[in-house]
């Protein structure tokens, strides 16, 4: 399950980053470079994709990699907090400055993750008040926060816990590098069923499958209103004998269409788990009938 789960969420980081940079061929590089990231920090790659996307969408790649990419992650360790959290605060700072702004709100909330202390804070706005170019802001800030944090996640990663996480996210990544074909055969595996069960004939027999279930449920209730509970018993049997019935060339439709897909072994498998199910279906279809005589003869 591990190495088809997370080929799935991989497959999902190239789709998102593909939209955002523009190319699948950028994504696949952006998320070869989170992964390494992921390996040597004590961060999950969940967490790590959520806050790239956020810092991208903030900044474009110039905030999304490389160094501030690393300081932000620094700070997260530091502050102890997930780093998409930090991401976020991160990069509506970085945003603001870039655009000329007011970054209070964002300034406030790294103040409150004990990330900056309040003469920074003032010092940022005093030289946004005095005209610095946002190039000057952001440098002066990137640099305090590296004299403060700069090293954290490394720091982090080299302890007990730091170095389980890591060796938990290299289990996780080789599950997946193996797990790659196994997924590839699933997914076209998985395709052929979606367009079997969305086909008409699959449809159609479903759709007769419930108008029977339909009538028999509503004969059933005639009887109990307009005869005796006895007779009505009788009858209802006798309509859940013929629903079972139904029921039971319903899956062995659906066995039959299966074994005869072109997906290979697992399929196979597929239909002959269905046809044990079909065979106990008629089991017991079989005593419903042994009781419904025993009732009609007493």
């Amino acid at each position: 399950d591990e190495m088809v789960n997370s080929n799935a969420a991989f497959e999902g980081y190239e789709t998102k980053f593909g939209v955002i940079l523009g190319s699948a061929a950028a994504a696949q590089t952006r998320i070869q470079e989170l992964a390494e990231y992921n390996l040597r920090t004590p961060f999950e790659m969940p967490g790590i994709v959520a806050a790239d996307i956020q810092l991208q969408n903030f900044g474009g790649s110039a905030l999304a990699t490389g160094d501030n990419l690393i300081l932000m992650g620094d700070m997260a360790a530091a502050a102890a907090r997930p780093p998409e959290e930090v991401a976020m605060s991160f990069g509506r700072l970085y945003d603001a400055i870039q655009s000329g702004r007011p970054f209070g709100e964002a300034a406030m909330r790294l103040q409150e993750m004990g990330l900056l202390t309040g003469e920074v804070r003032a010092k940022l706005e005093a030289m946004s008040a005095e005209g610095a170019s946002s190039t000057e802001i952001w440098t002066y800030f990137t640099s305090v926060m590296e004299d403060r944090v700069g090293g954290m996640a490394d720091t982090l990663a080299g302890t007990w816990d730091g170095m389980v996480s890591n060796l938990n996210d290299w289990m996780t990544q080789s599950k997946r590098i193996v797990g790659e074909p196994i997924f590839d055969v699933l997914k076209d595996t998985l395709s052929d069923l979606l367009s079997f069960l969305n086909g008409p004939e699959m449809t159609s027999t479903i759709q007769g499958f419930t108008d029977l279930l339909r009538e028999s449920l509503s004969l059933a209730g005639d009887l109990l209103g307009n005869l005796d509970i006895a007779g009505s018993i009788k009858s209802m049997f006798a309509s859940i004998g013929d629903s079972l019935q139904q029921a039971a060339w319903f899956v062995t439709r659906l066995r039959d269409e299966l074994a005869g897909l072109s997906s290979g072994d697992i399929m196979g498998q597929l239909a002959s788990q269905i046809d044990e199910r079909k065979t106990a279906m008629l089991d017991a279809l079989n005593e419903v009938t042994t009781a419904h005589q025993g009732a009609l003869s007493n």
